[in-house]
């Protein structure tokens, strides 16, 4: 093998491993890549539960604060109202 066939097989072979430095580089940037799609639609679907929950929540301390509303109202016309009836009752039993 001469000189310059050496040197020409010599150039390939530099070449072709810079092919495969760069391909090899290219396959990690797509893993990466990958890798980060994975985790931004974990995290999505993360945030769409949390939200569900949140509304839930909002709903559950809603409903509860209508609720003790309802009880505050109840107990408020209970008191303006009981004592009229035992006046009453009183009055209907003499």
């Amino acid at each position: 093998m001469g000189r310059d066939a050496r040197a020409e097989a010599y150039e390939k072979e530099r070449a072709f491993q810079f092919q495969v430095a760069e391909l090899t580089k290219e396959v990690e940037r797509l893993k990466v890549t990958a890798t980060l799609k994975e985790k931004k639609e974990a995290t999505t679907q993360t945030l769409a539960e949390i939200k569900k929950h949140d509304l839930l929540q909002a709903c559950f301390t809603s409903q509860t604060a209508k609720k003790m509303s309802e009880l505050e109202q109840r107990a408020k016309d209970a008191e303006e109202v009981l004592p009229q009836r035992i006046e009453k009752a009183i009055y209907d039993y003499q």
